[in-house]
């Protein structure tokens, strides 16, 4: 399921795939948000630099 979240799927259509609920899929799946949101970061650091 990282996957999915890592590719943008909302968390409520893969907690609905996999049968379960967005807050269990948030718990167990968190790290994966987290390592988009330090990549997003980095984009937009080099993003602002370029300017």
């Amino acid at each position: 399921m990282r996957i999915l979240i890592a590719e943008g799927v909302v968390v409520t259509t893969v907690a609905k795939i996999i049968g379960d609920t967005p807050e269990m899929v948030m718990k167990v799946y968190a790290y994966s948000l987290d390592d988009e949101e330090l990549r997003a970061t980095k984009i937009l650091s080099s993003l602002i630099k370029l300017k």
